[in-house]
């Protein structure tokens, strides 16, 4: 059974990329058969919209908007929708757990990598010859090696415990800078004090220096390898994303609409529903307004499950197809904002990690390069492969979603000039060729079903 419709224009909804009422009159179709699938309904539509002339319309983009389906969930089509879909999302937790883990795991890293710093920022000043540093470092020192106060041997130990004649220990200690071990004897020997106390002070300064020229070869060995570790870390992080976006997009396409007030969707029933929506553009010989056409496609069907090939149990979708064609006048900035509501959408799953990360960004990026610089790497190359974590994590899940791409349509075709046009008389040659595009498309398109035409 066939049914024919044809719609004004103030019958009909607003167009998905902005407010507007369709610009020209909506054509609707109403095609029931329980014999044939109604996939061919689609394609043909698609192909008809992309192929040039004669054989079609030859729009240069056509962008599915929407696609989504339900299913009563007692029938066979539900279950084995979600089966399909608890696999992926056991996976997706399975490596989002790991990711957590490793995330943890890098703050700990950054955070000895900043206190590494810290250390060593003391031992370069001090070989630059800065006093307060050299300083910083005998206090570590002493407390930390020689254990201070509690230890009588010690330089503050002597000095507080060891009689008169050592009062002046810790002074002449702290004040007298050297640059080596093999510097010691002649800053010694230039202290104004006893012999005993000289020979006391030039100990403590051998000890020192040996053991801050010591800590420092250690304290870089250690930095390089934190460097290597924590790169290996961040690209072995980007790896598991990379294995986990196609699971999250999997996931997001087997969602279910969940309309349980759907009078089409009976939970009995062997039934499921089908939304689908198309936008078809031209950008060329246009500025700012394009003439498009929206197709929206709503199914419900009987799903029958069969064995197909290889022995794969699939749905054959037999029933009920309504078909709305609308023309549109659309612009890129439309375009684009568009799909960056879509764009947030799609990273809402992975936003804890991108807040996570946000705190640690700059420290990340700057640690990578040296990680790259010690491999020997280029200063070009470095800024490249150091760039953010999830500045590059998105720019990857943006083209795996096929965003990247969409937000740029239309843009590639404004290199040749166009002749300045006026707004007014642009769009409404836009919405002419808008009308005259989807009248095209719902005549062939009862032609091609065999419907009557008039």
């Amino acid at each position: 059974m066939t049914k024919i419709i044809t719609l004004d224009r103030e019958k009909m909804g607003g167009n998905p990329l902005v407010d507007n009422a369709a610009c020209g009159k909506t054509f609707k179709f109403v095609i029931e058969s329980m014999q044939a699938g109604v996939e061919k309904h689609y394609y043909w539509i698609l192909r008809f919209l992309q192929q040039p002339g004669p054989f079609g319309l030859g729009f240069e983009q056509v962008l599915k908007l929407r696609d989504v389906f339900d299913a009563a969930a007692s029938s066979s089509f539900f279950g084995n929708i979600e089966q399909r879909r608890s696999i992926q999302q056991g996976e997706v937790g399975k490596w989002l757990g790991a990711l957590a883990q490793m995330n943890q795991s890098l703050f700990k890293m950054i955070h000895e990598l900043r206190i590494l710093d810290e250390r060593l920022t003391l031992y370069e000043e001090d070989e630059k010859g800065i006093h307060e540093s050299q300083l910083a470092l005998k206090t570590v020192w002493t407390n930390l090696v020689e254990g201070g106060t509690q230890n009588p041997g010690s330089v503050l130990g002597l000095s507080a415990v060891g009689g008169p004649g050592y009062v002046t220990l810790a002074d002449h200690f702290f004040n007298t800078d050297v640059k080596s071990s093999e510097d010691v004897a002649s800053k010694v020997k230039a202290i104004d004090t006893n012999q005993k106390v000289k020979s006391l002070v030039a100990t403590k300064l051998k000890q020192f220096a040996v053991w801050r020229d010591t800590t420092k070869k250690e304290l870089r060995q250690r930095k390089r390898f934190s460097l290597s570790n924590l790169k290996t870390h961040y690209y072995t992080m980007k790896m598991y994303i990379n294995w986990i976006r196609p699971y999250i997009t999997n996931i997001r396409a087997l969602n279910l609409k969940g309309d349980l007030n759907d009078p089409d969707i009976v939970r009995s029933f062997e039934s499921a529903k089908i939304e689908l929506e198309l936008l078809a553009f031209n950008s060329k010989s246009f500025h700012t307004y394009y003439p498009a056409v929206r197709v929206t496609m709503k199914y419900v069907v009987l799903p029958q499950m069969a064995f197909q090939s290889e022995y794969q149990k699939g749905p054959m979708h037999m029933g009920r197809t309504d078909v709305v064609i609308a023309p549109y006048v659309v612009t890129q900035k439309d375009i684009d904002e568009y799909f960056k509501k879509k764009d947030e959408e799609d990273f809402e799953v992975l936003k804890s990690l991108q807040e996570g990360f946000t705190a640690i960004e700059d420290d990340l990026k700057e640690y990578l390069k040296q990680a790259d610089m010690i491999g020997g790497k280029k200063e070009k190359e470095d800024k490249k492969e150091s760039a953010s974590f999830f500045t590059g994590f998105f720019t990857s899940l943006g083209s795996t979603f096929g965003l990247k791409e969409l937000r740029q349509l239309g843009k590639e075709n404004k290199a040749h000039q166009l002749k300045p046009i006026d707004a007014k008389s642009e769009k409404s040659k836009a919405g002419k060729a808008a009308s005259g595009s989807a009248y095209a498309l719902g005549y062939i398109f009862k032609k091609a079903n065999r419907m009557v035409t008039m």
